[in-house]
């Protein structure tokens, strides 16, 4: 590669414009230029330039051209973006004096640096730049340059100079073990910090007021502090002064409402605590006074800080722990280390399990209800209780526990652990205090205060409360109230007078931390049936607000709320309990509103028993919301199958006395049962609504021709247009498009056309209706395709999802003018923003059964980036194989055109003369002449030749040479897909296709094949134009053998070298790189080994790997948070075998195409997995690696070596 080249690349590019390439074209190859660039400027990604830096690598060319394009290169950047983004290194290789280009100065160059918006940014560039090695004094008297401070305090939410100078000094030291060095660097960092330090928990940059943000220690506070650091202060009561002297802030993202000093939250104090607070330093520097009485500042003024950063218990794992005995352990080790710290340990391990107990139930791979009752913060309870006592825990972390969380659930917990009568008594006395405050909270009027208390407290006088009315359901704690006391309030809320606070209280009350965290609640329904309905009305509102964090729908099963993993919807197991207690939920159900059915439809999905509550389904259907129809029809499906026989049996006798939308969702709902024609028939007396009718038609399967016959069977149109035909109250389409259609009869079509569209409108079927198919047996061939026609150029640019059924008919019975008219409007949907529109017409067109379509579809497989048109065109081939009776490889395989060939020519008469087209080595087409001469082209016609009929003959043969172009692109591509998947052909399917057309008869020349038995290879062999061996000896092959491309994994060398020598002789170029297929080493990566990394360390752009592996039929896998995915895979349909690689980052969609945190991917993992078995989709979280689907991962050990270093080598040529 040339620079040229490059620029070539950078004008293509949307990223850069034309006229920036141009003036860096200019600059690199007139000499005459000046030395600086003086071209266009522009804003680009410093990411782009990182890419054109690597490329450099591949560029052979004067080294003073090279540098000249990275001068013009960096100079045309209007901002320095690519600071931070470029590799330094590769930079300084190919021009060693950039940074000339930035500043004749250390200070001009760094403050360059500092036009960065972004800290993170900043700081890459300065340490990037640090290795052009500039005079340290230099860089020390930048970062303290007043001039990135204001009032004396830095206007960032850093300090420049310790973050960037003496910090990377302060590691020196250590790495040096130099305590005499590092005791120096951590004083005068020490006191840097408390000269300048952030004011507030979250500070943030201010360009221009750092004293805003920013602030310094008094000044005797600040000797003070100083002084407890050397050693010489009074730790009685100087740190309690400094203590009262320090700024305090709330941090807001913390549940806590309590203040904490900010100095602990400064960004270089906190590192400052994080590194010296390390077991390692202490035995590097234990002579160092300074570590020592810094740790003892730490332990005075935030026990918390100092024990999480010593790390005392260094077992928890991302919020949780898995093994309680190891923090035991670890708590042991502590208390030797620190006797007198026994109680605030012990405090430090109750608060964790108070603030990160949720932590532990969202952990689990697969959540079980028993991870409620058994899970390691239990475990470690526990232990506590059982070593130290149930009453000295309840002590120690009630009393005198200066970081006890705000949210406490300690008390609930060991109540739940402990039978100690003792503890039962505080957990009592706990639960009455917490009442007395509350009641008075919650009450409307004061004068029932003393009334309720005393009932929930002792359960008497329920009278004197039953009606009492209620004015907020706020009282803490109230999930983990006894189960009396809860149990007395629950009955006040739902006693009909506090249903607006039903919700609030069912939400309040709910114990999250129990895997049925209604059913204390739903026992009080049960046991009291004046609260059922109620009760209701708060589980609905309930299910409300967990569906506003899950978004459930009717797959739903784990369910995740409130930061909790659930084993199941927690609505949907309480109303399957309420039930089994002769609740009537569906009753309840059924008068909310349209989107409280189809929500709690979800949940009621398989849980409903009782033949009354089945059939009050059926009132239901007359909703319109289609969410709620798909889920009532779901919730139909699951009935046991007496019950759904019987809501089945209801629909259809009173069907008669439905109309309208119930009427239509009553038929889908008997469509989803067994429907044969004679049933269906019956029911279609009974309809009157033609998407009814649609429905019954393509479910039982209703033959129109058998029903309206003509003597001699024909369909008799006319019988069934007087019978069934309804002038519809406004046109579907105009007028001038419906007298278009002629019959075959030669009767009007007016009344056929509007009858066929009518079929069609409500036709959601990937495959032709056999109404409509009737109908157009009596309609002329001529006058339908340009009805088809007509409708797509009169209606295509204003199609919506409303009206796209307009394209239904074109789509469905596809032409090859039509095809021609459809193929570049979805291209061009496909590609934008109706790609939605395209997947649903491109499935339609796959039940077509038209060989163009395929094509074209094909075609258009390889070019577009939309998954879901991929995924769409997938289907098709799959509608239009099933259609067939084939497979979808036989489909492909009849995709190939014969165009016009006889024997081995095309017969064309041009200018009253026989010309012929021949294929030639190229698989181009050469023209004989009459003569027998060979010629490329078409001679100009003669002045008393038919000048039109010339010009005719000339544009079929430039058609034709575009045909032959099309099929050669295709079927190349096609080929070396069934090479990579390890397609067979039985003998006679192959040579029909390989030997008795010439295009294919030339393409597998190209190519050697095999006979397989039992998929070993036997024999090997080519075409010629018949089938040969490598001796140039003729073949017999039995008709039923299996026929396929051979891999030289098969092959020995010397089979291999007789192969290459025979392709040289004959000047054959091989098709594409079959039989140079080096071998790919997979190892077995250490976690698992099911999962393989290949012996390769290929790094490309998101993009370009992802590019390009989906024009290689590879998918995106589960697209999840912040729309990112980490997965592309590949599923083979005659195999069952998938190939998934999982990238080493996560990567989502933005601006630049496919984005990461990295500019570049490698593959982190390669498995192989049984294929159509592992669930995908938006937000679908399945994982190989769960238990779940671990079974369905395969040893490469297990499979065909060729498939596998095939596949493998399709993934990895996606990075090279």
């Amino acid at each position: 590669m040339k620079i040229s080249d490059l620029i070539t690349e950078i004008k293509q590019s949307y990223y850069i414009s034309d006229k920036i390439a141009d003036d860096i074209s200019e600059f690199v190859f007139n000499q005459e230029q000046s030395a600086i660039y003086s071209g266009s400027k522009d804003h680009f990604a410093g990411f782009y330039i990182r890419n054109i830096i690597r490329e450099l690598k591949s560029v052979d060319d004067d080294a003073l051209y090279i540098q000249r394009f990275l001068a013009a290169l960096l100079s045309s950047a209007s901002n320095f973006d690519w600071l931070e983004a470029v590799d330094i290194d590769e930079l300084i290789a190919f021009y060693p004096d950039f940074y000339t280009l930035l500043g004749n100065n250390t200070e001009e160059i760094l403050d360059k640096v500092f036009t960065l918006d972004e800290w993170d940014d900043i700081k890459k560039a300065f340490f990037k730049l640090s290795k052009i090695s500039f005079p340290e004094q230099e860089v020390s008297d930048f970062l303290q340059h007043d001039k990135h401070k204001s009032e004396g305090f830095y206007n960032y939410s850093h300090h420049l100079y310790l973050k960037l100078y003496l910090q990377p000094k302060m590691r020196e030291a250590y790495d040096k073990k130099d305590c005499a060095e590092f005791d120096a660097i951590f004083r005068e960092y020490f006191i840097a910090c408390l000269q300048d330090h952030n004011k507030k928990i979250h500070n943030r940059r201010d360009k221009f007021n750092g004293a805003l943000y920013r602030t310094a220690l008094p000044q005797e506070a600040f000797d003070r502090f100083v002084a407890l650091f050397d050693g010489t202060g009074n730790w009685e009561t100087d740190l309690e002064f400094v203590a009262s002297q320090l700024a305090t802030d709330k941090d807001r993202y913390s549940s806590s409402e309590k203040e904490e000093f900010t100095l602990l939250h400064d960004e270089e104090f906190k590192e400052l605590i994080h590194f010296i607070l390390d077991l390692d330093l202490f035995h590097r520097f234990g002579d160092s006074k300074y570590v020592y009485n810094f740790s003892k500042i730490i332990l005075g003024l935030d026990i918390k800080t100092w024990i999480d950063q010593l790390r005392f218990f260094s077992s928890y794992n991302y919020c949780a722990f898995k093994n309680a005995n190891t923090l035991m352990e670890e708590l042991d080790d502590a208390i030797k280390l620190y006797p007198a710290l026994q109680t605030s340990f012990i405090q430090y391990l109750m608060n964790y399990i108070s603030q990160h107990y949720h932590c532990c139930l969202r952990n689990y791979e697969t959540p079980k209800a028993e991870h409620f009752t058994n899970n390691p913060h239990l475990q470690l309870l526990k232990l506590l209780c059982e070593r130290f006592g149930a009453t000295n825990i309840w002590d120690w972390y009630y009393n005198d526990n200066p970081t006890k969380p705000e949210c406490d659930i300690i008390h609930g917990l060991l109540a739940q652990i402990s039978d100690a009568p003792e503890l039962s008594e505080r957990k009592d006395l706990f639960d009455q205090a917490l009442l007395r405050k509350y009641i008075p909270r919650i009450t409307k009027k004061e004068q029932d205060n003393d009334a309720l208390l005393h009932f929930i407290l002792t359960g008497e006088n329920a009278d004197r409360v039953a009606k009492v009315a209620l004015d907020n359901s706020n009282i803490k704690y109230l999930s983990w109230l006894s189960q009396p006391y809860l149990e007395r309030l629950a009955t006040v809320f739902f006693n009909g007078k506090n249903n607006k606070l039903v919700v609030d209280f069912v939400d309040n009350a709910a114990n999250e931390y129990q895997s049925n965290p209604l059913r204390q609640l739903s026992n009080v329904a049960i046991k009291y049936p004046q609260c059922e309905a109620s009760y209701m009305k708060g589980l609905i509102g309930y299910t409300q607000n967990i569906n506003k964090q899950c978004k459930l729908d009717i797959d739903s099963k784990v369910c995740y709320y409130e930061g909790i993993y659930y084993p199941e919807i927690m609505s949907k197991t309480e109303l399957a309990y309420l039930q089994q207690h002769n609740i009537p939920c569906v009753k309840h159900i059924a008068a909310g509103s349209a989107s409280v059915k189809a929500l709690l439809l979800i949940c009621l999905k398989g849980t409903i028993t009782d033949h009354d509550q089945a059939i009050l389904l059926i009132d239901m259907l007359k909703e319109k919301q289609k969410g709620l129809n798909a889920n009532l029809q779901a919730c139909i499906s699951s009935l046991p199958d007496a019950l759904k026989q019987a809501v089945r049996s209801t629909i259809a006798e009173q069907l008669e006395d439905f109309s309208g939308q119930k009427e239509i969702n009553a038929v889908e709902c008997l469509c989803q049962g067994s429907l044969n024609e004679e049933t269906a028939l019956d029911l279609l007396n009974k309809v009157s609504e033609t998407q009814s009718r649609t429905l019954l038609i393509q479910h039982g399967n209703i033959n129109f021709v058998h029903l309206y016959k003509t003597a001699d069977g024909r369909f008799d149109l006319a019988a069934y247009l007087a019978e069934s035909y309804q002038a519809p109250k406004k046109l579907p389409v105009s007028e001038e498009i419906l007298n278009l259609i002629e019959t075959k009869d030669g009767s009007n079509g007016y009344e056929a056309a509007i009858q066929l569209l009518q079929v069609y409108q409500h036709h959601e079927a990937f495959v032709p209706s056999s109404e409509g198919e009737a109908i157009l047996s009596q309609i002329t061939e001529d006058s339908l395709d340009s009805f088809m026609c007509y409708l797509i150029s009169q209606y295509a640019d204003s199609i919506t999802a409303k009206n796209r059924w307009l394209l239904t008919i074109p789509a469905l019975h596809a032409s090859i003018n039509t095809v021609k008219l459809l193929m570049p409007l979805i291209e061009r949907w496909a590609n934008g923003s109706k790609h939605q529109l395209a997947a649903h017409l491109i499935k339609q067109m796959g039940g077509s059964g038209l060989t163009q379509v395929y094509m074209g579809l094909d075609r258009l497989s390889r070019n577009t980036k939309k998954q879901s048109v991929k995924e769409a065109i997938q289907e098709a081939f799959a509608i239009g194989a099933s259609q067939k009776g084939i497979t979808k490889g036989e489909l492909g395989d009849s995709l190939v055109d014969n165009i016009g060939f006889v024997d081995n020519t095309i017969p064309l008469s041009y200018c009253g003369q026989d010309f012929a087209l021949i294929l030639n080595k190229e698989l181009k087409f050469s023209i004989r002449k009459p003569d027998r001469k060979i010629v490329k082209s078409l001679p100009k016609p003669k002045f008393d030749d038919d000048a039109q009929a010339a010009a005719a003959v000339s544009k079929h043969f430039t058609d034709l040479k575009k045909m032959l172009k099309d099929m050669v692109t295709l079927q190349t591509h096609r080929l070396e897909d069934a090479f990579v998947v390890w397609r067979q052909w039985q003998y006679d399917k192959w040579a029909e296709l390989f030997l008795a057309n010439p295009v294919m008869n030339k393409l597998a020349s190209q190519l050697v094949w095999g006979i397989y038995e039992q998929n070993t290879l036997t024999q090997t062999f080519t075409v010629n134009p018949a089938v040969i061996t490598v001796d140039d000896e003729a073949l017999d092959i039995a008709p039923n053998s299996h026929i396929g491309l051979v891999h030289p994994s098969e092959l020995t060398a010397e089979q291999l070298a007789e192969w290459l020598d025979y392709f040289a002789d004959w000047e054959i170029s091989v098709l594409f790189d079959q039989l140079s297929r080096p071998m790919l080493t997979l190892t077995p990566t250490e976690k698992d080994p099911l999962a393989y990394v290949p012996n390769l360390t290929f790094r490309k752009s998101p993009s370009t790997v992802i590019n390009r592996l989906r024009k290689k039929g590879w998918a995106i896998g589960s697209v999840r948070d912040a729309g990112s995915f980490d997965e592309l895979y590949k599923e083979i349909d005659e195999g069952e075998l998938g190939i998934e690689i999982t990238f080493d980052e996560a990567v989502w969609h933005g601006g630049y195409g496919y984005e990461s945190d990295e500019s570049d991917i490698a593959i982190d993992k390669i498995e192989f997995y049984q294929a159509g078995a592992l669930p995908r989709g938006s937000y679908c979280y399945a994982e190989l690696d769960e238990p779940e689907y671990k079974k369905l991962k395969k040893d490469i050990e297990q499979l065909p070596l060729r498939l596998v270093q095939e596949l493998v080598r399709e993934a990895v040529n996606g990075y090279q």
